[in-house]
C-alpha cells in the first residue's frame, strides 16, 4: 500500500509541472486594479517603482490604459513584439471593448544579465490611426529610450518613454525635422513664385512652338476625290504606313493576306475544329488543341513575292508551313518575332522613294527636351507647393505640368512622313474616304479580296465588317482560304464569317487582365495595432 502511495507522489511529482510548461513564457499573471507597473524580474527599486507608477498613472488619466511589465525571458525581438500584443490582449488593456487604445512596455531580460534585454512599446489602433502614436512616433520615442537602457539604467530609460507617450497624448508629436527638400522648398516658397513659374512656362511653350513652326508641310490643295480603286499598285504596307505616319505591326498582317490574295500562300482551317452555332467550340479529332480554329498554312509561290518586307513574312512562315496544323495564335507569334526585320525593310523601303525622313529621332527628341524640362519643373513646382510651410507658386502646377505634357505628347505623335510623303498619302487618304463612304452604302460593290489587305493597313477594316458579314451569307470564300466541301458541311458560309472574326481578334487585337487583393483585419485589443522597441 505504501509502495503505491509513494508510486502515485512520484507520478504527480513529474506530471503536474507539465501544465505550466505548456503555457510557455506568456503565463502574465491576473492584472491588479490600480497598478501599472508589474517588475517580475525584481530589477526596480520600490522608490523606481512609485515614481514609475506616478508616470503610468498620468497617462491612464488621459485615456490610455497602460501596463510596463519586466520579466526575465530569453527572447528575441520579434518575439518580444508578439509577448506585448499577447499581453494587450490577454489583459484587455483599453478603456472599453473594442476601444483599442492601450498601451504596452514589456521587457524581457536576460535570465543571466537582468540589465539587458529586447523591449517592446505596442500602441493600440486608436492611437495609431489619430497619429499620437504612429509607427515614426513609436520609432522616435524606442529611439530616445534605448540610451538609458543600454547603460543598465531600466528605471531612467522607462521613464524617458513614459513620459514622451504623455506629452504625445497630451501636447501631441513633436513637430517632424524637416529635411533638405522641404527646406529648399521653404527657400523657393519666398521667392516671387507665379512670376519665375510664368517665365519659365512661356519660355516652354515658345521653345516648343518654333520646333513646330520648322516642321516642313506640303502645300495645301484640295481634298483628293474619293474612291474604292486603289489610286495605285503600292503594296498595303507601304500605303498604311503613309497614311499612319508609323510602321506598325498591323502592316506585317496586311502583308501576310496580300501575299495569299496574290497566290504566294494559302490559309485552310481545321473543319472539326471551327466553332458552331449550335455547340461550344470543343475540338472534336483535335481534343488536345486550344479552344481556337487550327489552320494548315502552305507556301506556294516563291516568285510572288518581291519586296525585303515580303521576304521576311515569307521566310517567318516557313516553319509553320506543312501537313501538321497550327494555332492561329502560334502563326501571330511566328510573325511577331520576325516584325522588327520587317519594321525596318519597310522604314528602309520609305526612306529610300523619300516618303520617310530617316532623321525622325533627331525631331523627336527636340521635342522631348522641352517637354521634359517643363515636366521636371513642373514636379519642382508640385513640391514646392505641397511641402513648403507658405504654400505658394500654384501657377506652377497649373501651367508648367501641362505645358510639358504638350510637347511630350507632340514629339510621340510625330509622324515620320516628309513633305514628299504626305502628298503621297493625300491620293490614299481619298481612297479611304472612299471606302468609308462605301461600306455606309450596303448595296456598293466592292473588291473585298482586294480590299482586306488595305483596311487592315489603313486601319479601317471594321468598316468592312458589315460587307464581309453579307457576302458570306451569300456565299462569299476569300481568295486566301482553301476552302473544301467540309466547311459547309459543317456549318454553312457564316462559319467562314466567323473565322474570320476568330482569326482577326487574334491577330490583330490584344489582351489585358487585372489582379486585385483583398485583406481584412480583426481581433482584440491588439489588433490593428503598430510596435517598434529594441535591444538592449
Amino acid at each position: 500500500m505504501r509502495r503505491w502511495f509513494l508510486g502515485l507522489i512520484l507520478l504527480l511529482g513529474v506530471v503536474i509541472p507539465f501544465p505550466s510548461v505548456a503555457r510557455g513564457a506568456n503565463d502574465f499573471g491576473s492584472p491588479q486594479p490600480g497598478r501599472y507597473v508589474y517588475d517580475r524580474a525584481a530589477v526596480l527599486t520600490p522608490a523606481e517603482i512609485t515614481d514609475l507608477e506616478r508616470r503610468a498613472a498620468a497617462i491612464n488619466q488621459v485615456g490610455a490604459p497602460i501596463v510596463v511589465y519586466l520579466r526575465l525571458h530569453d527572447a528575441s525581438f520579434e518575439e518580444t513584439v508578439a509577448d506585448a500584443r499577447a499581453l494587450m490582449d490577454a489583459w484587455s488593456i483599453q478603456s472599453a471593448p473594442g476601444a483599442r487604445d492601450g498601451v504596452v512596455l514589456l521587457f524581457n531580460l536576460q535570465p543571466n544579465d537582468p540589465r539587458h534585454g529586447h523591449f517592446a512599446i505596442v500602441a493600440g489602433e486608436a492611437h495609431v490611426r489619430s497619429g499620437v502614436l504612429s509607427q515614426r512616433e513609436l520609432d522616435r520615442i524606442a529611439a530616445e529610450m534605448l540610451p538609458a537602457l543600454r547603460e543598465g539604467r531600466l528605471a531612467a530609460g522607462i521613464a524617458v518613454g513614459l513620459d514622451a507617450i504623455h506629452r504625445n497624448l497630451t501636447v501631441g508629436p513633436p513637430p517632424q525635422q524637416r529635411n533638405w527638400f522641404q527646406r529648399m522648398a521653404d527657400t523657393l516658397a519666398h521667392q516671387n513664385l507665379n512670376l519665375i513659374w510664368f517665365v519659365a512656362t512661356v519660355a516652354v511653350l515658345a521653345w516648343g512652338a518654333v520646333l513646330w513652326m520648322r516642321i516642313p508641310r506640303p502645300a495645301r490643295r484640295s481634298p483628293p476625290l474619293a474612291t474604292t480603286e486603289p489610286p495605285s499598285d503600292l503594296s498595303p504596307a507601304l500605303a498604311g504606313a503613309l497614311v499612319q505616319g508609323r510602321v506598325i505591326f498591323d502592316l506585317m498582317i496586311a502583308t501576310f493576306f496580300d501575299l495569299a490574295r496574290r497566290g504566294a500562300l494559302s490559309l485552310q482551317p481545321v473543319p472539326e475544329t471551327l466553332p458552331s452555332r449550335s455547340r461550344a467550340p470543343v475540338h472534336r479529332k483535335f481534343p488536345d488543341a486550344a479552344a481556337e480554329p487550327l489552320v494548315h498554312i502552305a507556301l506556294r509561290d516563291p516568285q510572288v513575292v518581291q519586296s525585303d518586307f515580303e521576304r521576311v513574312v515569307w521566310d517567318s512562315l516557313k516553319p509553320l508551313a506543312g501537313q501538321m496544323p497550327v494555332a492561329v495564335q502560334a502563326l501571330r507569334s511566328a510573325l511577331w518575332e520576325n516584325w522588327p526585320r520587317a519594321q525596318q525593310a519597310i522604314r528602309a523601303e520609305l526612306i529610300r522613294r523619300g516618303w520617310f525622313d530617316p532623321n525622325i529621332r533627331r525631331q523627336r527628341i527636340a521635342f522631348l527636351i522641352p517637354g521634359v524640362i517643363g515636366l521636371l519643373l513642373g514636379i519642382l513646382a508640385l513640391a514646392v507647393f505641397l511641402l513648403a510651410e507658405t504654400p505658394s507658386g500654384g501657377i506652377g502646377v497649373l501651367a508648367l505640368l501641362p505645358s510639358g505634357l504638350l510637347w511630350l505628347v507632340v514629339a510621340d505623335s510625330l509622324h515620320e512622313t516628309t513633305s514628299q510623303g504626305k502628298e503621297e498619302a493625300m491620293r490614299w487618304h481619298g481612297f479611304v474616304r472612299g471606302v468609308k463612304q462605301a461600306t455606309r452604302q450596303r448595296i456598293a460593290t466592292l473588291d473585298l479580296d482586294r480590299l482586306l489587305p488595305y483596311a487592315i493597313a489603313l486601319g479601317i477594316r471594321k468598316d468592312l465588317d458589315v460587307h464581309l458579314r453579307t457576302a458570306h451569307l451569300r456565299g462569299y470564300v476569300p481568295i486566301w482560304l482553301e476552302n473544301d466541301q467540309s466547311l459547309s458541311d459543317n456549318g454553312g458560309d457564316l462559319l467562314l464569317y466567323e473565322f474570320w472574326k476568330t482569326v482577326e481578334r487574334t491577330l490583330l487585337s490584344g489582351s489585358s487582365s487585372r489582379t486585385s487583393d483583398t485583406s481584412g483585419d480583426g481581433g482584440g485589443a491588439s489588433s490593428g495595432s503598430a510596435a517598434s522597441g529594441g535591444s538592449f
